[in-house]
């Protein structure tokens, strides 16, 4: 019996051991379709899995489980995070016995995450956190059953983590908005936890190859590798969170973090102290954006730099604790290769302190002393605000003599750069904001002068070398005073001298800067002033060439207007150009306001002309630019304003092959494009447009009406006389009143529409068109007809014009026309003089009687058989 029962026993054991290693493979797909058809239902992502397996036998009394090619998809097909693959090994035995869970290993082997920060995703509607908030709510103040609660008392269960893993993680975040972002190659994260009698004690390593952070296109961190070393004691009972020695580094620089955090009745009581132990100057040089550190590993740097500091005190919902930071750069130098001198002196003394509590006015900022020494050139400075909120309070010094050219035995200058001067700054500040506010200047100190002498430089960003004379700032509480200043570039030279106001409150609290310049010059190359790398060399040696050239194109790249900055300026130009446009005695008021560039009566002559402006041009809108201005332009040269500025032939195709003058009072507002063209679908105007010496020779437009009306006159080169024309243009279509137009000696009368941006045009003519271009022949004919009439006694005229009317349509370099002739509209001169004969000979009917009727039925035959 005893045998038959250890028989039983043992089969049982043994069927129960196959129905674990078999049931899971049997309903393997099964059970992998239901959990993820759940997660699925449950989030708003796809979770994909491309295998799982889970073993009880293989490694008993220890479970283990892996998934496989784990991939997390968005609703818009973009994958957030794949997983290589996710195991983890389970101690049964101690679960049994000991009542502990002791996971042996977590792995997570190259995981993948990928996010892009959308407008959309940075932030979240306020009902939607009204509602998150109300559910973490719920959730906190939900209670367990009594009868749980005690169970869970009566069961003490321990957690140890032998080892747990991340292998070769990536993660990439993206701002779409800026084009910013992070990425991270190879983070590598390792560690083991204890958790007994309500004390969870974790340690971890953590290391990471690479981090690089891109701001657009500029590299603020490459290839920067961290180390972090992470030792937690969380009393989860007594509500006490202890850091022992921990330490992150980044790359050189290395950051020690120890204390105390304590949870007492919803308050943080805490007590953290950081500093950075054994960190020299050159490391912290090594955290420098990429732009600035060529060579860095040739460069010779001593010093000490260090950070210390701590954040103490209590922290709620109503207070902050206390924060204090300290950085002190001492003794330092630089000494680049192949160079004769070093960068000595540098000093900097940093502190930064926030007592406890929200009052963020009472920071306080202070740099006691900060000095450099380049050459046996020395800059002392000092700085200390605080106030910062209601009342900023600034005390600053700068004390500065610099011969400029001593800069290369130092500092390394690209290959082909120069530079060459004298600097010299003397400058006081003390004071507080509202006494600068309230115009209270005796009580705000400010003294100094910014003085530069014989300044040259030279580099590869601008064709000409730059030269100023000299400069002199003088610095009053009210207003930085210009002085004087006399500059060169190329073949500009541009003086001037006023002052700029408001210039702590628009450093300080982002203020409007105020200022008020005479500016003048006798040469003004816009060119000058086009940096270099926007074009290559062979673009830059076609711009010198063909800058003098009539028939060159105008065009520019989009201009913006920084913002907070209003400077009312006066200008006096003997001669400004810009590519093909050329213009001399500039004068007027050019000033900016809010990304607003505005002209005020601004005059010139231009084109053999002159022009008077007065409007405004905003760059606000980046992609769109928008420009509103009123002209006056008067005996402007036709040929030279289509040569210049391509848009006017947009608008006006037949002004190409037209000379003479024009003179025009309009209004304009338009829209941009990121050419600075217009973009005609936006634009408006309303004008009058007078010419004078007009000549429309070898015309299209006036060659094809002349094929039209078979009249040679109209093909070669017309007499036209002057216009007068008065015109519209809403939303890009031209509209143009009636106007009178004589060319040769055929009288019209035009008006009509164009589509600007489509190049169509509708205009309807009314001509007076004179006999003598029928031929010959033609006039001969009805001539007969008028003098046999009268022969019956008709007694009628024929008149010397006939009056066409014209259809213009279609494109407006190639219109279609569509005539008639006289009131009966005839389609052509034939079918006209039919009609004329016709009421001649019932004229001469009705003179003489029905028995002429004959005689004139057969005068027809004889004229138009």
């Amino acid at each position: 019996m005893k045998k038959k029962t250890i028989i039983i026993f043992g089969s049982l054991i043994s069927i129960l051991v196959v129905l674990i290693v078999v049931i899971p493979n049997i309903f393997k797909e099964e059970i992998k379709n239901e959990v993820l058809r759940y997660v699925n239902k449950n989030m708003d992502l796809e979770v994909t899995i491309n295998d799982y397996n889970l073993s009880l036998i293989s490694n008993f009394p220890r479970f283990t489980f892996y998934l496989e090619g784990v991939k997390v998809v968005d609703a818009d097909s973009n994958e957030l995070l794949t997983v290589d693959k996710i195991a983890t090994e389970i101690d049964s035995k101690d679960l049994i016995v000991d009542r502990s869970i002791s996971i042996n290993s977590i792995s997570i082997i190259r995981p993948v995450i990928s996010y892009t920060l959308s407008s959309d995703s940075l932030s979240t509607p306020p009902d939607e956190v009204a509602e998150l908030k109300s559910e973490q709510k719920d959730i906190l103040t939900k209670s367990e059953p009594e009868s749980v609660e005690n169970e869970i008392k009566s069961k003490t269960i321990s957690l140890n983590i032998s080892s747990y893993e991340i292998v070769g993680a990536s993660i990439i975040v993206k701002d779409e908005n800026n084009n910013d972002f992070v990425k991270i190659s190879n983070l590598n994260h390792n560690g083991y936890g204890v958790f007994k009698d309500d004390i969870l004690t974790l340690n971890t390593v953590t290391f990471i190859d690479n981090i690089n952070i891109y701001e657009g296109k500029d590299t603020l961190l490459k290839n920067a590798q961290i180390k972090g070393d992470l030792s937690l004691d969380l009393d989860l009972k007594n509500k006490i969170y202890s850091l022992k020695e921990n330490s992150l580094n980044i790359n050189k620089i290395g950051f020690n973090w120890v204390g105390v955090i304590k949870e007492i009745d919803n308050n943080y009581d805490i007590d953290l102290r950081f500093d950075t132990p054994n960190t020299s100057f050159k490391d912290l040089l090594a955290m420098m954006p990429e732009a600035y550190k060529k060579d860095f590993d040739k460069i010779d740097a001593k010093g000490e730099f260090k950070i210390e500091g701590n954040i103490k005190g209590i922290y709620n919902e109503e207070t902050m604790p206390e924060f204090k930071l300290k950085t002190a750069i001492t003794n330092s130098y630089i000494k680049y290769p192949d160079l004769p001198e070093s960068i000595d002196d540098i000093n900097l003394i940093l502190n930064i302190y926030k007592p406890q509590g929200n009052d963020f006015d009472k920071v306080s900022i202070d740099i006691p002393s900060a000095s450099i020494k380049i050459s046996n050139n020395k800059i002392n400075a000092s700085m200390s605000a605080y106030n910062l909120i209601t009342d900023p309070h600034l005390e600053a010094k700068i004390l500065a003599d610099f011969d400029l050219s001593k800069l290369r035995n130092a500092i390394p200058i690209e290959k082909g750069d120069n530079i060459n001067g004298e600097i010299s700054a003397d400058v006081f500040i003390k004071g507080k904001m509202s006494d600068l506010e309230n115009e209270r200047y005796d009580k705000f100190y400010a003294r100094g002068d910014v003085k530069l002498k014989n300044f040259s430089f030279s580099t590869k960003s601008f064709k000409d070398k730059m030269l100023i004379n000299n400069a002199n700032i003088s610095i009053t509480p009210q207003n930085l005073e210009l002085k004087n200043f006399d500059f060169r570039l190329g073949k500009s030279d541009v003086k001037a001298k006023g002052s700029i106001s408001k210039y702590i409150e628009y450093v300080m609290e982002d203020k409007e800067l105020l200022g008020k310049l005479e500016i003048k010059s006798n040469y003004f190359y816009a060119s000058d002033f086009m940096p270099a790398e926007d074009v290559d060399s062979k673009e830059v040696t076609k711009i010198n060439t063909d800058i003098d050239k009539q028939n060159e194109e105008f065009s520019m790249n989009l201009i913006e207007i920084p913002a907070k900055i209003n400077f009312d300026n006066h200008i006096t130009i003997k001669y400004f150009i810009y590519g093909s446009f050329k213009a001399n005695n500039v004068s007027g008021n050019l000033g900016i306001e809010n990304e607003n560039a505005y002209l005020k009566n601004v005059e010139m002559n231009t084109l053999d002309g002159s022009v008077l402006m007065t409007g405004n041009y905003s760059s606000k809108t980046k992609s769109s630019p928008k420009t509103d201005f009123d002209l006056e332009l008067k005996n402007i040269d036709i040929q030279k304003l289509s040569k210049t500025f391509d848009f006017v032939k947009q608008i006006a195709p037949i002004i190409k092959n037209t000379s003479g003058k024009l003179s025009s009072k309009l209004d304009l507002r338009t829209s941009l494009d990121k050419n600075m063209n217009p973009v005609y679908e936006t634009m408006y105007s309303n004008g009058v447009v007078s010419t004078n010496g007009v000549s429309l020779k070898n015309t299209d437009f006036i060659k094809d009406f002349g094929e039209v009306l078979n009249v040679d006159e109209l093909k070669n080169n017309p007499k036209i006389e002057d216009i007068n024309l008065t015109y519209t243009i809403t939303k890009g279509i031209l509209t143009m009143a009636p106007f009178k137009l004589k060319i040769e000696d055929i009288e019209s009368e035009f008006e009509g529409s164009s589509n600007i941006g489509k190049q169509t045009i509708d205009m309807d003519a009314s001509i007076i068109f004179p006999r003598k271009y029928l031929g010959k022949d033609t006039n001969a004919i009805i001539d007969n007809a008028v003098s046999l009439a009268n022969t019956f006694g008709a007694n009628v005229k024929m008149g010397n014009t006939i009056d066409v009317d014209a259809k213009i349509s279609g494109d407006i370099t190639s219109p279609k026309y569509s005539l008639t002739y006289g009131s009966g509209k005839a389609e052509t001169p034939e079918q006209y003089l039919k009609q004329q004969a016709d009421k001649i000979i019932e004229d001469a009917k009705k003179d003489q009687g029905k028995d002429l009727e004959k005689k004139a039925t057969d005068l027809l035959k004889s004229l138009f058989n």
